[in-house]
């Protein structure tokens, strides 16, 4: 199979993942976009858990009603899960973006062949 062939089966299959009408650049920049968008979310959500807001709050309606301190398990462990998905979520993101630019990286001139 020759390089120029090669080249053509690349460039489709690039073309197939970006069906609409934008360019690489602009969609390496979403990528990257949504990366930075989802890291903030978890670093204000690390940051909301790690100290004792959650925990001040359900001490402080405690003492008005009787079943926060049960209701606490249930918010921590949502809570907790949230906070591991959006973790797993943003290394997911980091590898998108990595392929993303490997990707580009990849198309070669055919002139240069």
């Amino acid at each position: 199979m020759s390089e120029i062939h090669r080249y053509c089966q690349l460039r489709c299959r690039l073309d197939q993942v970006c069906l609409s009408d934008c360019s690489y650049l602009d969609e390496i920049n979403a990528t990257f976009f949504h990366f930075i968008f989802v890291q903030t979310i978890s670093l204000v959500w690390a940051f909301l858990y790690d100290g004792t807001f959650v925990l001040d709050t359900f001490e402080w309606l405690a003492i008005r009603y009787n079943y926060m301190s049960s209701l606490f398990v249930y918010v921590a462990t949502i809570g907790s899960f949230i906070g591991h998905f959006l973790l797993i979520y943003s290394f997911l993101l980091i590898l998108a973006a990595a392929l993303a630019i490997y990707r580009i990286a990849s198309i070669t001139d055919p002139a240069d062949i």
